[in-house]
């Protein structure tokens, strides 16, 4: 199957969904171009699928151009859609996609975005009004989807569970290594937030629930690694402040490259997740592969992904004083911290391996192929003599 995989920003979480789904679809014995963006940060790593950049942060109809260029050019068995140009412009584009009835599908990895902007709401309903077909990663997703857009039919509705990153995991870094390389010390127990900075992801409540804990333990260090994505940086200085946080808990707003990301969790004995909402994350998945257990917020598709008691544990969201107790409930059990790492590396790497969902995702492919071609012999017209 020739298939061409859209991804506009050439960097983050989305991105490298896209290079593990594409990968993993090449190797399977299809021809996969991913359509990504001029800034495309990983062209050092090798792959079986070829690349098309594309995409850039102006010249929207530029853009446009340039996809249906493309599309003319490979005259792909399926568009896959796993991230827009423009929230509020391309519901037109997908209405003229389905026009020139090119197979398109949505990989809908935030049902709505988690900073809905005003419509955005009728943008997002119109895109999978337009579309052949949608993915959703879990069951919990699929009920937001539901109660989000009532009007919707669910029937193109596919769950394809996300996929683990293990890529981001050399075979040369361990606890020690990766310490050493950051310049953490080997003795304290490591609690990592990483990602993008944003309000829904709750750090200030890690840092509300960090406080009692710093207050009589000198061996825990936090660390809080991210790009500050709001310009809310001051907030969380002033809040690091006035609750005495002190030098064990490290607010680091940076960008982490591609190469040192794996080094972060390899050096943390836990990774929190204190997310207020949230659809699915990659961080989770990370976290998993690289075999650090979790500690995150009982939201979304997180009880369907992580074992709670097994791979980590769940809190209520929200809740400073569930997350300070959670986190105490396994930081000193080394043993159970391990045990929980090797459970998650376990079920990264089988139940969410790539070889899987691009088996789900081919399946989904063909199946709306299929409905496709019967929708359009019912439609046809009969010749009369």
């Amino acid at each position: 199957m020739k298939i061409l995989m859209m991804e506009t920003g050439g960097w983050g979480g989305i991105l490298h969904y896209s290079f593990n789904l594409a990968e993993a679809l090449a190797l399977a014995g299809n021809d996969v171009v991913l359509a990504t963006n001029e800034e495309y940060e990983l062209e050092h790593l090798p792959s079986r699928f070829r690349v098309a950049r594309i995409f850039r942060r102006e010249a929207y109809f530029l853009t446009i151009w340039k996809l249906a260029r493309l599309l003319a050019l490979e005259k792909p068995d399926i568009l896959h859609v796993q991230s827009v140009i423009s929230q509020r412009k391309d519901w037109l584009l997908f209405f003229f996609l389905s026009l020139a009835r090119i197979k398109f599908i949505i990989t809908s990895h935030n049902v709505l975005p988690h900073e809905t902007r005003p419509m955005e709401h009728f943008t997002y309903g119109m895109m999978y009004r337009f579309a052949g077909g949608i993915i959703l990663h879990s069951s919990s997703n699929l009920e937001e989807f539901r109660k989000t857009f009532p009007s919707l039919s669910t029937n193109k509705i596919r769950i394809i569970p996300h996929g683990h990153y293990a890529f981001f995991s050399g075979e040369d870094i361990n606890k020690m290594r990766a310490r050493e390389r950051l310049g953490l010390p080997l003795e304290k127990k490591i609690v990592l937030f990483f990602g993008l900075v944003r309000e829904y992801k709750g750090l200030d409540v890690l840092m509300e629930s960090a406080a009692p804990i710093l207050k009589s333990r000198k061996d825990v260090l936090f660390l809080a690694v991210g790009t500050d994505a709001e310009g809310k940086r001051e907030k969380y200085l002033k809040l690091h402040n006035e609750l005495g946080l002190g030098e064990n808990f490290k607010l680091l707003f940076q960008y982490v490259p591609f190469e040192m990301v794996g080094h972060y969790f390899f050096a943390s004995d836990l990774v929190v997740l204190p997310y207020r909402r949230i659809y699915q994350s990659g961080i989770l998945l990370l976290a998993m592969a690289c075999g650090v257990p979790v500690a995150a917020t009982r939201i979304g598709a997180f009880p369907e992904t992580m074992r709670d008691g097994a791979t980590g544990v769940l809190v209520p969201p929200g809740d400073a004083g569930g997350l300070r107790d959670g986190i105490l409930s396994v930081i000193d059990d080394t043993e159970r911290l391990n045990e929980m790492g090797r459970n998650a590396k376990k079920i990264a790497r089988e139940e969410f391996s790539w070889e899987k969902i691009a088996e789900k995702t081919l399946e989904f492919y063909n199946d709306l192929t299929a409905r496709l071609r019967r929708n359009q012999n019912e439609n046809e017209i009969p010749n009369v003599k």
